[in-house]
């Protein structure tokens, strides 16, 4: 039974599992010590300083008397040169599409959202409203759809370096899968599907538990190929957060994780299926995709199916893996495709 763009999409939707755009940057910026956080999050955008400078002063091209002139605004200032980078960055740098991460006091949350704006200058008349109601933060601001909040606790490890970097706006391309895999347990990115198994086990994790773990994986393609009566290879590769606790993340073919998606959750229950029609508009009839996979499950060997949900779970039960069924999820439908920035090819072009 070879799986049909119809179906991998059915699959897509009833894992609840999104798409990110292959070619947005990633920007990291700071809410003044945590003091704009709140607004930037209810007000749906971000901003950066320096009001005195107008966004029109700002430009591309070298101009060698934009220095002495933020100089002769902020006559305090030793470092005019990293003002105008900061401004630069923003203005020219941040497109739509592009992924913003904002930290709360002392980091203990961070807002995730997507720039759904180029830069922009609010007027005289809104910034006077606005001060009146005490949401001011700066004139140059950035719209921004956010789509996700992750607390301290479940922060990526990687990412803690990214929080000491004390400039206004920082590039974190090199983050961008942490940030993704904190906010997705399971996604596409140039196609390439992630799926991530959250490791909660506080005690050093053994050789045979990482055996165990990738045989577990093994175990599922053998089974779904079984079921399926196709010949899926292993085609995958693995990142490991090497920390108890610790992320163990499998990326590569998206027709193979998402074999072992169906048999997580349909053989071993720690996927949530959503699988409501009244709800989600999913045929339930016989001609399903999913429906003909629990046939043919039914059809296999009992010893097999119960044998590799034993499997699954002392796995699971022994690494004390997060059962992604209880994990936190943001639904497709939150995430923004922006098409001027996002060419991509589909995974079945």
């Amino acid at each position: 039974m070879d799986i049909t763009k119809k179906d991998f999409d059915k699959l897509l939707d009833v894992f609840n599992i999104p798409e990110i755009p292959s070619k947005p940057n990633y920007w990291f910026i700071r809410t003044e010590s945590g003091t704009f956080y709140n607004i930037f999050k209810q007000q749906k955008y971000v901003s950066i300083g320096y009001d005195k400078i107008n966004l029109d002063l700002i430009t591309d091209k070298k101009d060698p008397n934009i220095k002495e002139t933020i100089q002769e605004l902020y006559p305090d200032c030793k470092r005019p040169g990293v003002i105008l980078s900061q401004l630069k960055r923003f203005k020219f740098s941040v497109k739509k599409g592009d992924i913003i991460i904002i930290p709360d006091k002392n980091s203990r949350n961070l807002c995730i959202g997507q720039a759904t704006s180029d830069v922009y200058q609010v007027n005289k008349k809104a910034k006077l409203e606005e001060l009146n109601s005490e949401i001011y933060t700066y004139e140059k601001r950035i719209d921004t759809h956010w789509f996700a909040e992750i607390p301290r606790n479940e922060f990526d490890l990687y990412i803690f370096k990214l929080l000491n970097s004390h400039q206004a706006i920082v590039s974190c391309d090199i983050y961008k899968d942490f940030i993704n895999r904190m906010v997705f347990p399971i996604y596409i990115q140039s196609n390439k599907m992630h799926l991530s198994l959250n490791i909660t086990k506080k005690t050093d994790i053994s050789l045979d538990n990482y055996n165990s773990l990738i045989n577990m994986l093994y175990s599922c393609i053998d089974l779904y190929n079984n079921f399926t009566k196709q010949d899926l290879k292993p085609d995958i590769n693995v990142k490991v957060t090497a920390n108890s606790p610790g992320v163990f993340e499998v990326l590569g073919n998206p027709y193979v994780i998402i074999g072992i998606i169906v048999v997580l959750s349909i053989v071993g229950g720690k996927i949530t299926i959503k699988y409501t029609p009244t709800d989600f508009n999913l045929e339930m009839n016989t001609d399903g995709f999913i429906e003909k996979i629990k046939k043919l499950i039914a059809q296999c060997n009992k010893d097999k199916l119960k044998s590799n949900k034993l499997i699954i779970d002392k796995v699971f039960t022994d690494l004390e893996i997060k059962d992604l069924s209880k994990m936190k999820k943001v639904k497709k439908d939150k995430i923004i495709k922006d098409v001027e920035k996002d060419d991509q090819t589909s995974l079945f072009d």
